[in-house]
């Protein structure tokens, strides 16, 4: 599942030969349980990968998805992720420190 269009998703998941949720709606549960729901995965037996911590991880964490943050590929983001970065490194810093 992604927040990115279908012209950006589509080439990736077929060539990796998988099903995909464009325009996801991530972090709202009901985005997190649509795309379970269509391929049905319960919760408990997803696990959601991602490099945003307010969008990928909190969202599937609220639901019950284990979650595993990877570093962002791509340098260049747009405005509004590189905007949330610094907020995520310190509750990075923080969660480190327990």
């Amino acid at each position: 599942m992604s927040n990115n269009d279908e012209q950006r998703v589509s080439p990736v998941a077929k060539e990796l030969e998988l099903s995909y949720n464009a325009k996801s709606g991530k972090p709202k549960p009901a985005a997190y349980l649509g795309s379970l729901k269509r391929i049905g995965v319960e919760p408990n037996d997803a696990v959601m990968v991602g490099d945003q911590l307010f969008t990928d991880i909190f969202g599937a964490n609220k639901i019950g998805i284990y979650s595993v943050l990877v570093k962002p590929i791509h340098k260049k983001e747009i405005l509004q992720i590189r905007l949330k970065r610094p907020f995520e490194k310190i509750l990075l810093f923080f969660y480190k420190l327990r």
